[in-house]
């Protein structure tokens, strides 16, 4: 069951410390770093299994990351190879957590394992394209938020 208010966001467990340096979501041979150089209160939930049980069949992201400083918000898919289905789970996550990050800037992040996933073909490039808040990497992202 999706959350629909922001404190109901903030009951599920953080798998970082509040202001730790560097908040790492990892499967699938995918990695994001999210490097708190601010210093900043963050927190990062697990959407796929916390938020939404894994027995469920909705389509989700794996974390979300929050910058409880910068009200900004990472929404993480990390793929092996289906790097496609990808975006139907990071829509689906986002509409789904508007109304509980509504205060946030919202950003999606792609990570893909596999060196078969063609991450430059026209379909992808055009979602970019149309999806500035997305970016997706091979293997590893590590960024600043």
């Amino acid at each position: 069951m999706w959350v629909n208010s922001y404190q109901e966001l903030l009951n599920f467990p953080t798998y970082c410390t509040e202001k730790q340096k560097e908040i790492h979501s990892k499967e699938n041979n995918s990695e994001h770093i999210a490097v708190n150089k601010d210093n900043d209160f963050v927190r990062q939930i697990k959407v796929d299994g916390d938020i939404l049980p894994a027995k469920t069949r909705e389509r989700r992201a794996d974390y979300l990351v929050l910058d409880e400083t910068k009200k900004t918000a990472y929404l993480i898919e990390l793929k092996g190879s289906h790097i496609k289905s990808a975006f139907v789970q990071l829509e689906n996550t986002d509409k789904n957590l508007a109304e509980a990050l509504k205060e946030h800037k919202i950003y999606w992040r792609v990570v893909c394992g596999s060196r078969t996933a063609n991450l430059k073909n026209n379909e992808v490039k055009k979602y970019q394209k149309t999806h500035p808040q997305l970016i997706i990497r091979r293997s590893i992202l590590r960024e600043n938020i």
